[in-house]
């Protein structure tokens, strides 16, 4: 059977929009062990255990060694996937996809349908610090994220308070319009965090979910994964598996 190898890196946990780590990382990989060990037989040394980035890193000739790595032609597009998750990006597109649509969806629009909620992402991401600033689109960020990770009233109405501020120190009337779907979904957040949890902005789940899709693409047939300990992944352990599930009818959700 296939075996797929995954690991992931800037993974901040609760501290999803820290500036350190802005982008998270999900790499899985499919060979033989004779294939890895040809790789991997090309950089280690005498003295090397388990190669870590981390130890590579911090010296010339280890930096030398990671480039001769992934140089290697034995790694192509049929058999390494890669995902780069911008976390402040996807802080955004969760705000448009969990509030706004949400919203849009109760009062009878689709937003998913022409990649609306796409296109109203990208103009908030690009546009929030250009009229509001650089601190109040930060804190409300902050505190969106906040939110979905303690359900406390207290957090709901500083969200809240926040995306008035939004609307209010706006200097463009224009965008401050947009910004109302935002203020509009408080009559439902209720509703809203009753349905959704708080690893609902953690990268390293969707992740995961594109990762396994390609490769059962790739292979036709089962596969093993060997994942390593990762608290968002087994927490959703019962949903993953539900979702690996044979023999289950296929069912379209969303807009094809």
């Amino acid at each position: 059977m296939h075996e797929v190898a995954f690991d992931e890196t800037g993974n901040t946990g609760a501290a999803l929009l820290s500036l350190d780590q802005p982008v998270f990382a999900l790499a899985s990989i499919s060979l033989s062990r004779s294939e890895a060990d040809e790789i991997l037989a090309s950089i280690r040394t005498a003295q090397t255990g388990e190669i870590k980035f981390k130890h590579l890193r911090r010296k010339a000739s280890g930096q030398r060694r990671i480039l001769k790595l992934i140089s290697s032609p034995e790694l192509t597009s049929g058999n390494v996937i890669a995902t780069l998750v911008h976390k402040r990006f996807m802080v955004v597109s969760k705000v448009v996809d969990l509030l706004v649509e949400s919203f849009a969806h109760a009062n009878g629009v689709d937003l998913y349908k022409g990649d609306a909620t796409i296109a109203i992402s990208n103009l908030h991401f690009y546009s929030m610090t250009n009229f509001c600033g650089e601190d109040w689109p930060e804190t409300f960020l902050h505190r969106f994220v906040d939110m979905l990770r303690e359900r406390t009233y207290k957090n709901v109405r500083r969200f809240y308070d926040a995306a008035r501020v939004l609307c209010e120190i706006s200097n463009d009337k224009d965008y401050a319009k947009l910004l109302i779907p935002i203020l509009a979904s408080e009559q439902i957040i209720g509703h809203i965090l009753a349905n959704s949890n708080r690893n609902s902005l953690d990268p390293a789940i969707p992740a995961f979910v594109q990762h396994c899709t390609l490769w059962g693409e790739r292979f036709g047939e089962d596969f093993e994964i060997v994942h390593d300990s990762s608290k968002p992944i087994f927490e959703e352990k019962t949903m993953l598996e539900n979702l690996m599930g044979r023999g289950e009818e296929e069912h379209l959700i969303g807009c094809p």
